[in-house]
């Protein structure tokens, strides 16, 4: 078994993610950062994340390196102007291989050698299947997998409507090369087991969430209830029309409600619209836009309970970070979701459903002050925290390295 301890050798983690934090999106993949800090708990890691960027001016590429939360985080931008369609479909994987050849080599010298690599979201890249296969077969470096992505489950199915042939065989050959594959959800292990990328070496890890000190007192039950949801606005999967719809039915019975929406993407006038529409818009429903992550304890520690509404989710963070901070929810059986969300913490809904939605918001406006704070922080907190999924995820690592090295 390896351990880590005074007398034990940390190992050396490099996560290669599809989606990260960058100077282009600041909150795409965040979920994939917390994992590296949860992992960073009990070993070293570093970051290489190539990602094409338009904006470069008079270079091909621009190389960033920083130490963020105790992670060597390796940012690689790079330019591809050519727009000739055949040719740009070459030129590309010539510049992704040069970025990822740089910043691999900026690894090395700052980092060191990796004891494993851990790629998070499959992508699928010739390069990355060559440089995976490289490292496992040449160098001896193992590679496990953790995927996040929605679009393997029936309820969103792009893998099936938008993967090509050459895709798809590139996303199996990763998944199957692999030596572990983790999961967020059992819900998303079954559907990648259901495209038969997976038998066996299968784990699953939830997201981790950054667990607040303090849990704010009960509210007092004769003030306003301000039911929150925190949510990309992308109607399809967030449904957040829908709630606004569940919303209106029962804001004619309870006059003293507010919902809170927060958050930003493509649907976001559209939803506002139809918020106007109710007549309710700014007086019992408000739009607060995109707020930092580091700013989202004010909304949680104000809202009575959390409402999620979605038609799929592999897990869903904004659900495990309202119980963290103390707040009761009502969840879609959507998914990932249902696998955490129990009678102690909150409502379970059918989705899609709106009658079943409008049942479970009275049942929390009625019910939300039973709920104990401190019970659904320390429910959270003994699930969620960076020091919990850290250590369920060096036990993959430690099942890999054993396995390598005939350790049974």
């Amino acid at each position: 078994m390896i351990m880590e301890g005074k007398n034990h050798k940390r190992l050396k983690i490099l996560f290669l993610p599809a989606w990260y934090p960058s100077r282009i999106h600041p909150i795409s993949g965040i979920f994939i950062k917390k994992h590296a800090v949860a992992v960073s708990r009990y070993c070293d890691v570093a970051v290489l994340y190539v990602t094409p960027y338009s904006n470069l001016k008079d270079k091909n590429y621009d190389i960033e390196y920083l130490e963020e939360d105790g992670i060597s985080t390796v940012r690689v931008y790079c330019s591809n102007t050519i727009k000739i369609p055949v040719i740009r479909i070459f030129s590309q994987m010539v510049f992704q291989y040069l970025a990822m050849y740089q910043g691999l080599m900026l690894i090395k010298e700052k980092f060191g050698i990796p004891d494993i690599i851990h790629v998070n979201v499959v992508s699928p890249s010739i390069i990355l299947v060559g440089l995976l296969l490289i490292f496992k077969k040449i160098k001896g470096i193992p590679y496990v997998v953790t995927e996040h992505w929605s679009g393997y489950t029936k309820e969103d199915n792009r893998y099936n409507l938008h993967s090509a042939f050459l895709k798809k065989y590139l996303v199996k050959i990763i998944f199957k090369k692999s030596c572990a594959v983790i999961t967020v959800s059992n819900f998303l292990l079954n559907s990648l087991k259901e495209h038969r990328l997976i038998s066996n070496r299968c784990f699953v890890v939830p997201n981790a969430i950054n667990i607040p000190n303090l849990v704010p007192k009960k509210k007092d039950i004769s003030e306003k209830i301000k039911i929150l949801t925190i949510s990309l606005l992308s109607n399809e999967q967030k449904n957040i029309s829908g709630l606004i719809k569940a919303f209106e039915k029962i804001a004619s019975k309870y006059n003293n409600i507010e919902l809170h929406i927060v958050g930003d993407g493509s649907n976001k006038e559209n939803l506002i619209n139809i918020a106007k529409g109710t007549g309710l818009l700014n007086k019992h429903i408000f739009f607060h836009g995109y707020i930092p992550n580091s700013e989202l304890w004010k909304y949680f520690h104000e809202a009575n309970f959390f409402v999620l509404n979605s038609n799929f989710e592999t897990f869903s963070v904004a659900t495990a970070e309202a119980l963290a901070h103390g707040v009761p929810v009502v969840v879609t059986k959507c998914g990932g979701p249902q696998e955490f969300v129990t009678g102690e913490v909150g409502v379970l809904v059918e989705r899609q459903n709106e009658d079943s939605l409008v049942e479970g918001i009275k049942y929390m406006i009625e019910n939300w002050h039973k709920y104990d704070p401190v019970k659904l922080h320390n429910y959270a907190m003994n699930r969620f925290s960076y020091e919990k999924v850290g250590k369920l995820i060096l036990n993959v690592y430690e099942t890999v390295l054993n396995k390598k090295n005939g350790i049974s």
